[in-house]
């Protein structure tokens, strides 16, 4: 992984054709995941700050879980800035688009 700059960041789903058909397969799938929680009983008696907690904690820590279980260690640090780049991206596409995640179909 290689450090990248604002542009890149911003752009960080959109890599090529097929990493970006499979980032998204990926986003629809957590977001209709999501959207499908909303019918399970116990997860609509959650507060709205304990659904969104409830959220982040299964899909980020399954997800980073398994990308660092298939790094080296001497690379762990690029992954962090590698996320880190993630996030500021996930920050500009949901403000550009200004999603409410609970209601997309």
């Amino acid at each position: 992984m290689t450090e990248m700059n604002g542009a890149e960041q911003d752009n960080i789903i959109e890599a090529s054709a097929e990493f970006g058909e499979m980032a998204n397969q990926f986003h629809d799938n957590v977001v209709r995941g999501f959207a499908e929680a909303g019918h399970v009983t116990i997860f609509r008696e959650l507060s709205d700050n304990e659904q969104l907690e409830c959220l982040i904690a299964g899909t980020f820590l399954a997800v980073i879980g398994v990308a660092f279980a298939g790094i080296k260690e001497q690379h762990r640090d690029e992954f962090m800035d590698y996320l880190r780049a993630c996030l500021i991206g996930a920050r500009t596409m949901v403000d550009n688009r200004d999603v409410d995640v609970a209601t997309e179909q």
